[in-house]
C-alpha cells in the first residue's frame, strides 16, 4: 500500500483583510516608512488584487539603494500589472530574488522586445530548471512562431533536469503532440487520470446556504480565469465555516486515495516526482447566467479538482454548464482541432480530480440560478 499524503494543514489566514489593511494604513500613519509594517500591508493589496495602492505604498522604500529584495519585487510586481514597464524593468535589474530574472523577461515581452525576452529567458532556464516564469515567456514566443520543436526540446531537457511542475508538463502535451511524439498520449491519459465520483450525490443545500451567506463572497481577482457573472471566496480551508471544513476532510481522503490508485505509475511525470508535502487550497466560485472559467491551467500545484455544491437545471445539449478539457494555449499556424479534448457535464455532488497540467475551462450555464462549486490545489508544501 503507498504511503499517505503527508497532510500541512495551515490555520494563516491568507486572503485580504479589510479591517486589517486599515489597522496597518493607521499603524504605519504613526510608523512612516516601516518596512515590516509596509510589507504586510503590500501583501494583503497584492492578495486584494488593489494593484495602484500597492504601487505606490512601496514607491519611496522601493527606490532606496538599501531596499529589500521583496519589497523591488512587490513594487514590480504591481508595475508590471499596470503597464508601467518604465518602473518595473529597472527595479527587476536591482533585485537579487531569483524570482525577478523570470519577471524580467515578461516585462521584455510586455515592452515588445520579445528577442531579448526569448534570450533572456532561456538563459534564465540553463541556469534554473524550475524557472516557471521564464518557461511561459519562453513558450508563449516560440508557439507564437510555430516553433514547436524547440518547445518540445526545451521540455524535455528541462524534464530531464529535475523540473516536473504543472506548467512544464502542460506545454510538454502540447508540444509532444504537435511535434507527433508518444509523451502527450501518456500525459493526457483520460482514463487514467481524470476520477470523476459521486462524493455527494445531490449536492450539499447546506453547504451551498454557507457560502451565499459568506461576508467574503465578492469579486474574482481581474488576473483569474473568471469571467462574466462570478463571484468566489478565496482559501475556504481557513475562511470556510463548518460545512466547508467537512468537505475538505472528504476531499483530503479522496486525494489521498486517486494518488495511492496510481502509486505505481513511476514512468508517469506527474507521479513519478512526489511532494514530500502538501498542502490544500481552496476556494468557492458562484457562476451565474454567462459566468465561465476561460481556459487555463494550475501552475503551482500537483493535482486539482473540483466539486460542484449545486448544479441549475441544464438541458443536456449543447455546451452550456459543462467543463471541457483542451490544449493549454494555441499555435501559430495549426489547427488545433485534432488536440485530445473532452468535456462532460457534471452533476451535483460530484467530484472531479485530475493533474493539475490539465487545462480546462467552462461554459455558462444561462441560468439565473447558481452553480457552486468547490474547486481546490494540491500544492506542494515543501
Amino acid at each position: 500500500m503507498a504511503d499517505a499524503l503527508n497532510w500541512q494543514v495551515s490555520s494563516e489566514q491568507r486572503i485580504a483583510d479589510g479591517r486589517a489593511a486599515d489597522v496597518l494604513r493607521q499603524a504605519l500613519r504613526l510608523r512612516p516608512g516601516d518596512s515590516e509594517i509596509t510589507l504586510r500591508l503590500a501583501r494583503l493589496l497584492y492578495a486584494g488584487d488593489r494593484m495602484a495602492e500597492m504601487f505606490d505604498l512601496l514607491a519611496p522604500l522601493a527606490e532606496a539603494s538599501d531596499a529589500h529584495d521583496e519589497i523591488r519585487l512587490m513594487r514590480a510586481r504591481a508595475a508590471l500589472r499596470l503597464g508601467r514597464l518604465d518602473v518595473a524593468i529597472p527595479l527587476l535589474e536591482r533585485c537579487g530574488d531569483p524570482l525577478a530574472d523570470g519577471l524580467r523577461a515578461r516585462g521584455l515581452f510586455d515592452a515588445g522586445r520579445e528577442d531579448d525576452a526569448l534570450a533572456l529567458a532561456e538563459r534564465n532556464l540553463a541556469r534554473d530548471a524550475r524557472d516557471t516564469e521564464s518557461l511561459h515567456i519562453a513558450a508563449k514566443l516560440l508557439l507564437a512562431r510555430g516553433d514547436t520543436k524547440s518547445v518540445l526540446a526545451l521540455c524535455l531537457d528541462l524534464l530531464a533536469r529535475g523540473a516536473g511542475h504543472a506548467r512544464l508538463l502542460s506545454l510538454l502535451a502540447l508540444s509532444s503532440w504537435a511535434e507527433g511524439t508518444p509523451h502527450h498520449r501518456m500525459l493526457l491519459d483520460r482514463e487514467a487520470l481524470l476520477a470523476r465520483q459521486p462524493l455527494m450525490p445531490g449536492g450539499d443545500a447546506a453547504l451551498a446556504e454557507e457560502i451565499l451567506s459568506h461576508p467574503r463572497l465578492g469579486l474574482s481577482q481581474s488576473y483569474k480565469a473568471t469571467r462574466g457573472d462570478g463571484v468566489r471566496i478565496e482559501h475556504i480551508q481557513t475562511q470556510g465555516g463548518p460545512h466547508a471544513q467537512a468537505l475538505l476532510a472528504n476531499i483530503r481522503d479522496a486525494v489521498g486515495r486517486y494518488v495511492a490508485d496510481r502509486a505505481s505509475r513511476t514512468d508517469h511525470p506527474a507521479f513519478a516526482i512526489r511532494p514530500g508535502a502538501v498542502a490544500l487550497n481552496a476556494w468557492a466560485l458562484v457562476l451565474r447566467g454567462d459566468g465561465f472559467e476561460a481556459y487555463h491551467i494550475h501552475p503551482s500545484a500537483w493535482i486539482s479538482g473540483v466539486f460542484y455544491v449545486a448544479v441549475p437545471p441544464l438541458a443536456a445539449v449543447g455546451d452550456a454548464g459543462r467543463i471541457g478539457f483542451g490544449p493549454v494555449r494555441d499555435i501559430a499556424g495549426r489547427d488545433m482541432a485534432d488536440f485530445p479534448s473532452w468535456s462532460l457535464l457534471p452533476e451535483a455532488g460530484e467530484l472531479l480530480l485530475f493533474p493539475s497540467y490539465f487545462a480546462h475551462r467552462t461554459w455558462p450555464t444561462a441560468s439565473a440560478e447558481p452553480r457552486i462549486c468547490i474547486a481546490f490545489d494540491v500544492e506542494p508544501a515543501e
